[in-house]
């Protein structure tokens, strides 16, 4: 399974890869432990948009999906 790790380093082509790849399964994550599709969308998306602005550091992770859908 993709990591969202891009060879050429942490940019915005792999940041693109990992959102493609990743969302879905954050997502699902977050309405199973919330109990709310629409509250979980949320979550999803800020926790990506979160994911984002650190990518430089969040794409070196073994699991950058890991940080999407946790507290902070």
């Amino acid at each position: 399974m993709p990591d969202g790790r891009d060879r050429a380093g942490p940019g915005p082509a792999s940041f693109e890869r990992f959102y493609a790849d990743s969302f879905d399964q954050v997502y699902r994550a977050l309405a199973v432990a919330l109990g709310d599709v629409h509250l979980a969308r949320e979550a999803a998306d800020e926790g990506m948009a979160r994911a984002f602005v650190s990518w430089a550091k969040v794409s070196g992770y073994d699991r950058p999906a890991g940080g999407c859908s946790g507290s902070g």
